[in-house]
């Protein structure tokens, strides 16, 4: 008995998105996430329609998403973004993108606080009142978090933990707040912020984790009077201080009892 012969089929030629180079892919990728060509905050999660698209587009897009999404970080030294950091700090590929470290002084917002507590003092329907009570419980427990983070030192080993493990990090900076700027706490629960502990924090993980920084820089992103690190906060073991001889720039906003001043190096 003869056997039939399985008719070959014609291949269609693909042609699709996912087919294009490399190159290309990135290109889109940027015009996507910086539709106007200005260098400000990368919106990247504009992006996420494409790498869900499919696994080539995932991963011909990988490097460039990690560039734009984690090349210029911000963080605050809360458990949620000291967490999201340190998973950052195991991906294969993200880690590698780090290359500067911007830290926030951020608490929980003074306006929003006022205009709750204000709105409870009056006279509202049920559903009203149970919506602020959940927006207030929600402040005190940011509030309660960012206590135990600094009480703790919790915040200072999942920091050290997490640079550890981006071996291209290069600049930090500390974002201080300015007065009136400062967010609110309340100091008599949870005790007092400050932009001083923000650096302490941040040096000390850069000392232990042994990060070869070449810039450290103190700034404010607020008008107004800004408030600088105590001075105090310098003051660590020698081999600590070693450990920043490879910075190129140093910038550092300094406060000493009720002036404040800054102090500036530049050997690059």
């Amino acid at each position: 008995m003869a056997r039939k012969r399985k008719s070959k089929k014609n291949k269609k030629t693909r042609s699709g998105l996912a087919d294009l180079p490399i190159e290309m892919i990135e290109q889109i990728s940027f015009f996507i996430v910086y539709p106007d060509g200005a260098y400000y905050l990368p919106w990247t999660f504009e992006l996420f329609p494409l790498r869900l698209t499919c696994r080539a587009l995932r991963s011909k897009s990988e490097h460039c998403f990690a560039k734009m999404a984690f090349g210029r970080y911000f963080i605050d030294l809360s458990y949620h973004d000291l967490h999201k950091l340190m998973e950052i700090s195991q991906h294969a590929v993200f880690r590698l993108a780090v290359k500067h470290l911007a830290f926030i002084c951020r608490e929980a917002e003074a306006q929003e606080y006022t205009e709750v507590c204000s709105r409870l003092e009056e006279d509202q329907t049920p559903g009203q009142r149970n919506m602020d009570i959940t927006t207030l419980r929600a402040i005190h427990d940011k509030m309660a978090d960012c206590s135990y983070m600094e009480r703790s030192g919790t915040d200072a080993a999942m920091l050290t933990l997490a640079l550890r493990n981006l071996p291209n990090l290069q600049i930090i900076d500390i974002m201080l707040s300015a007065n009136g700027q400062t967010g609110v706490r309340d100091t008599a629960k949870y005790g007092a912020a400050s932009g001083s502990h923000l650096a302490s924090v941040v040096l000390s993980a850069v000392a232990l984790s042994e990060v070869k920084l070449y810039e450290l820089n103190t700034t404010w992103n607020f008008w107004g009077k800004a408030i600088g690190v105590a001075i105090q906060e310098l003051g660590m073991p020698s081999l600590h201080l070693s450990r920043f001889c490879n910075l190129r720039k140093l910038e550092l906003l300094l406060s000493t009892g009720d002036a404040t001043f800054r102090g500036k190096k530049d050997t690059s």
